[in-house]
């Protein structure tokens, strides 16, 4: 089942007509299948978002995108979950018909903050309790045998959100710095995924939104993590001038998280670049973090603050560098808006708000890509 929900509410009707192929979607043919990364880059753009919602096919797009060298970037492999598995694994645990009692408790309690929350809490705790099966626990493994070690994100990829009128961002859970080999440890990061589906704040989100709760559904996104020098998040039109011939990038040491999450005290490195004349850059702030989030070595989910001397660090010292890396920060930023930017047929290329990092040997990751608000 997809689909359904929705009717009233400005936003919904703005979402609609901004996406309206994506509005709320979820094709569950293959719920409990993994799908590569790769080869969900490769459908067409629809038919992704329908399988796995609008991140993962972003991603997807972008794993395709940066195999051409000319993009100059690169992107982390992964695999998906696709619409339907966590509804199956509810089936699997005989937990299905209660599951689909409380989503449909949530539209009667619509409006009543205490009721909703009480039924958000059950739903949560039912739904954290809930594991892939083995199956698609192996394979995710088998995605990233190919880099032992390594560390992956566990992220969300709903049917509501990342589409032009209703951004969830930092509405749903990502789980860091898991080990992909630990089945177990796994299975407990996608289930938490799946649960922030259900946090009061999300649900709300969606009632406001005029989308239905039932409607609602949660794909899982792994992907390998990449260990950052620097993170960035990068506008290809300046959020405050609306120029689009000005990118805007904010830039922390360490994890992306020290970023998002606000977690960390300080500012980050503010730039504006003139896209016209690549390398011009103005710098607004220089970073003034002191503590950097890094993956601890236990591979658990978890990330530590570490130390770190953003003051002396290049991109404070070094003028030259600091120009050099945000000429490629443009040229990134054009080849992922031309190439996500038009894919639900604009003309122009939708802006987009792109996150990545600059790793230690010098590369330049994007790791996801979203229509800027």
């Amino acid at each position: 089942g997809g689909g359904g929900g929705g009717g009233g509410g400005g936003g919904g009707a703005a979402t609609a007509a901004a996406y309206p192929a994506a509005a709320l979607v979820a094709d569950t043919s293959y719920a409990g299948a993994v799908i590569p990364l790769a080869e969900l880059g490769f459908l067409p753009w629809h038919q992704g978002v329908a399988l796995a919602g609008s991140k993962a096919a972003s991603c997807a797009q972008l794993s395709a995108l940066a195999t051409d060298p000319a993009a100059g970037f690169r992107a982390p492999p992964g695999a998906v979950l696709p619409f339907g598995t966590m509804e199956a694994a509810a089936a699997a645990a005989g937990v299905d018909q209660r599951f689909n009692f409380l989503i449909d408790a949530l539209e009667s309690v619509r409006g009543n903050v205490a009721e909703t929350a009480g039924v958000c809490a059950e739903l949560q705790e039912l739904v954290r309790q809930l594991r892939p099966s083995d199956e698609a626990a192996a394979g995710i493994a088998a995605t990233f045998t190919a880099t032992p070690g390594c560390r992956i994100m566990v992220r969300s990829s709903g049917n509501a959100e990342d589409l032009a009128g209703l951004s969830a961002a930092g509405l749903y859970d990502s789980i860091s710095n898991v080990d992909p080999a630990r089945p177990e440890v796994v299975g407990a990061a996608v289930a938490a995924v799946w649960a922030s589906l259900y946090t009061t704040r999300a649900v709300g989100s969606r009632a406001a939104a005029g989308v239905g709760q039932r409607g609602a559904a949660m794909a899982i996104l792994a992907q390998q993590m990449v260990v950052p020098e620097v993170s960035f998040i990068l506008m290809t039109r300046h959020p405050l001038t609306n120029d689009a011939d000005v990118a805007y990038a904010e830039l922390a040491l360490g994890h992306g998280e020290t970023l998002a999450s606000g977690a960390v005290r300080g500012t980050p490195w503010r730039l504006s670049m003139d896209k016209r004349r690549p390398g011009s850059t103005t710098v607004h702030t220089f970073s003034s973090f002191s503590a950097a989030l890094v993956p601890d070595e236990e591979g658990n989910g978890a990330l530590q603050s570490t130390a770190v001397d953003s003051a002396g660090h290049w991109l404070t010292v070094d003028e030259g560098a600091r120009c050099q890396l945000a000429e490629r920060l443009v040229w990134a930023g054009e080849a992922v808006e031309a190439a996500l930017g038009q894919l639900d047929g604009h003309v122009s290329p939708l802006a987009q708000d792109i996150e990545g990092c600059l790793t230690p040997d010098g590369a330049l990751w994007v790791v996801q890509a979203r229509p800027q608000p």
